[in-house]
């Protein structure tokens, strides 16, 4: 892999996340590895939690599509 992916990219592949993974660990700097565990680490998490709907999702999942807060 010559590029960084894209976060968009690397939350939609878990093989994108392994090629990161992989290429990184072939290097053998530790940066290196460190750098693509958090990225994958934190791709999984915005999938978890639901935010890569909310970042890239169909809109559905949009804050300008939240209701307004109401006044107490």
């Amino acid at each position: 892999m010559t590029e960084e992916p894209s976060d968009r990219a690397l939350c939609e592949s878990i093989e994108l996340q392994a090629t990161l993974l992989g290429d990184a660990y072939g290097t053998g700097d530790t940066t290196a590895i460190d750098h693509a565990l958090i990225r994958v680490a934190d791709a999984r998490t915005m999938m978890k939690n639901r935010l890569y709907e909310l970042m890239y999702g169909d809109g559905s999942a949009s804050l300008a599509n939240a209701a307004p807060p109401t006044a107490t």
